[in-house]
């Protein structure tokens, strides 16, 4: 028999559904203002070490601003619809993608684990070999899978004109800032390399250790159902937002990231939660002590 669903009681749930637009903007201002301050830090110490540590937290900003066009997605991000929109679009144009993802994340969300899962592409080979594992990772540091996915978005995407020229525009924007500071090729040191290289290495192995199947509890979806535990460097790189309650996601897709630790400490008292979702410690310990198979 398939294990049963914990479920909030309606109370609950229509409390967790409330949105608001505070700390969503708080951390939107948090994240450009972020991005701003990297790229003043480079220019002001302009040393190879500087360099390399704004890169890589580059990329974990841009990261922050997928996770972003995530909620705007879901239409969590603010209370009011039409800044929801404005926002996700500002993000997902940001770093190379589109509102439009939306459809192929809500197919995510219903086809989970199945052959028809968009995402499904990620993470069927984990637990894999180790080479499989080590040629992963090199496509993804080394920008290949970045620009294979981009060429593909396009490719599913080619109607969308407007979205297109709107992405086109931002990325000029963006490039008009860098040369207006007087740094035009830090667009392609800090902006689009993070971007192909770490950024997309987080998002992709950060799907990897939400939704590899670990266990069989007779339901293919429960069966993926994951809720990470994570400390504060995780949190920045890996689940901002917190992403890393990801089984609560997935049960109640539609409740905003910051109700997210509320509704884990109430489904998690319920005695069907123990069977339904697997926590785990960390993503770090997740992706170097079970992506390798046996």
């Amino acid at each position: 028999m398939k294990p049963a669903r914990p479920q909030l009681t309606r109370e609950e749930s229509r409390k967790l559904h409330q949105r608001e637009n505070l700390r969503p903007a708080l951390h939107v201002t948090l994240v450009f203002g972020g991005i701003v301050a990297l790229q003043w830090a480079a220019i002001q110490n302009p040393t190879p070490w500087m360099y390399a540590l704004c890169f890589v937290l580059m990329g974990g900003l841009q990261h922050h601003l997928s996770i972003v066009q995530h909620e705007a997605n879901h239409w969590l991000l603010f209370a009011n619809r039409t800044l929801n929109e404005i926002i996700g679009a500002l993000a997902s144009y940001s770093i190379g993608f589109t509102m439009a993802y939306r459809h192929q994340h809500f197919e995510h969300h219903r086809r989970l684990g199945e052959e028809t899962d968009p995402d499904l592409v990620n993470y069927r080979r984990y637990p894999g070999t180790r080479s499989y594992a080590v040629w992963d990772l090199f496509l993804h540091l080394s920008g290949i899978a970045a620009a294979k996915q981009f060429l593909s978005q396009e490719s599913r995407q080619k109607g969308s004109v407007i979205d297109t020229l709107l992405m086109a525009l931002t990325q000029a924007f963006i490039l008009g800032l860098f040369w207006r500071a007087g740094h035009w090729e830090n667009y392609f040191i800090l902006w689009i390399l993070p971007l192909m290289t770490i950024t997309k290495t987080l998002a992709h192995f950060r799907n990897v250790a939400e939704h590899i199947q670990l266990r069989d509890n007779g339901d293919p979806e429960l069966s993926r159902y994951r809720t990470i535990r994570c400390g504060l460097i995780e949190k920045f790189f890996f689940a901002p937002l917190n992403f890393n309650y990801h089984a609560e996601h997935h049960f109640y897709p539609q409740i905003p990231y910051y109700h997210l630790p509320e509704v884990h400490a109430l489904l998690s008292n319920k005695s069907e939660y123990a069977s339904a979702v697997q926590i785990a410690p960390t993503y770090l310990g997740i992706l170097l002590k079970k992506t390798i198979a046996p």
